[in-house]
């Protein structure tokens, strides 16, 4: 990828430096502290299989999940393999043990993965319906790193647990596209149509229980930038609301958030596409744009050279952060970049690129982009 903004261009850098400084054969959290494979690895599979044939490591980062979730009893911890279990075991990563393997299938069209890792994946399946019999999940760590208004308030806790969003919100929300996932997979493999219903049901139940519990009729939101997104990409949204959501959002974004993200590891992934796809492209390029606190142009201006994994724990003045300097989870939204700077897409009904879809978007300005 390369256009015609030297900005966009550097940002595209630092990000695969900042992948490639943590993938040694396993997408790592850092390069310095942890070196831990964490489960969160799903939120930056889709910016990954744009930019690296790299099937075969993260197949065998799959396998280090189950093998590892053997050693546990059947599931998960939040990191796999490890010397460490990683805290308590967040639902929230756990999906992982769904979500890799989707991805994988989707962007590489090999069934083999889904297809030797199945029973895994119901395991954890069976797992959500035991701990969410309802459809809403507790025991989430949640939009891990997001911004909060001020640098100030970011010192106020010493981990990187939410300011803006529940746990229990996004973990549903994972856990209704996993349960989603898992019905398109079944009728891939050929299952009893039984099957592919009692995931299909269980799917809608989850997503009508997080509309129940969260939605706000009135004010057309789930409450945050990612929840808001998150809601709007995996379709938790009833479909007559979804332009309002957009529109909500947008407007959250300009006049609540003076034109600024504050999302974090779950979020960003979901922020920009889900403005781009009701015609809201030039918001999500304005964040590109801003140079105060929270905007990536602050980050540079910071003396970044890679992607932080908090910026709002950095200390202007003595120029120190508790936090990592080096982690991807940041910079999930990257595959944007591809899909609605350049409009190159992937038809999702054709797994593995057998068909590409030419979207261009009008993003408020133009731009000579070329990207292979």
């Amino acid at each position: 990828f390369s256009c015609s903004d030297p900005f966009l261009n550097k940002l595209h850098e630092c990000i695969l430096w900042t992948y490639e400084a943590n993938f040694v054969g396993l997408p790592a959290d850092c390069p310095h502290r942890e070196k831990c494979g964490w489960l969160d690895a799903y939120n930056t599979a889709e910016m990954v299989y744009h930019h690296w044939d790299i099937s075969s490591s993260i197949g065998k980062y799959i396998e280090d999940i189950r093998t590892s979730s053997d050693l546990l009893g059947g599931l998960p911890g939040n990191i796999a393999p490890g010397r460490r279990n990683g805290m308590f075991e967040a639902f929230d990563w756990g999906i992982c043990t769904i979500l890799l393997p989707w991805y994988k299938y989707q962007y590489t069209g090999d069934r083999r993965i889904i297809e030797e890792h199945w029973d895994h994946m119901v395991r954890y399946f069976e797992f959500g319906e035991e701990i969410a019999p309802e459809g809403i999940v507790s025991g989430a760590l949640g939009d891990w790193c997001d911004q909060p208004a001020t640098l100030e308030l970011s010192f106020t806790r010493v981990d990187g647990s939410p300011f803006n969003s529940h746990p229990a919100t996004t973990a549903s929300m994972h856990y209704f596209f996993a349960t989603k996932s898992m019905a398109v997979l079944a009728k891939v493999l050929e299952k009893d149509k039984q099957i592919v219903a009692d995931f299909e049901e269980r799917a809608e139940k989850i997503r009508q229980a997080i509309n129940k519990t969260y939605f706000h009729q009135r004010a057309m939101t789930f409450n945050s930038q990612t929840e808001n997104a998150m809601a709007l990409i995996y379709g938790v949204v009833d479909p007559e609301n979804r332009q309002a959501v957009a529109d909500r959002l947008a407007e959250e974004i300009v006049h609540g958030n003076s034109g600024h993200f504050n999302v974090g590891a779950h979020g960003a992934g979901f922020l920009y596409h889900a403005l781009s796809d009701y015609g809201h492209a030039d918001v999500a390029m304005g964040m590109f744009v801003k140079e105060t606190y929270p905007s990536y142009r602050y980050m540079f201006s910071q003396g970044a050279t890679s992607i932080w994994e908090n910026m709002s724990r950095w200390d202007p003045v003595n120029k120190t952060t508790t936090k990592s300097l080096s982690h991807p989870f940041q910079s999930s939204f990257h595959h944007w970049f591809y899909n609605s700077i350049g409009g190159v897409q992937r038809d999702p009904s054709q797994p593995g690129f057998k068909k590409l879809l030419f979207l261009p978007q009008d993003l408020g300005i133009y731009r000579l982009i070329t990207y292979r």
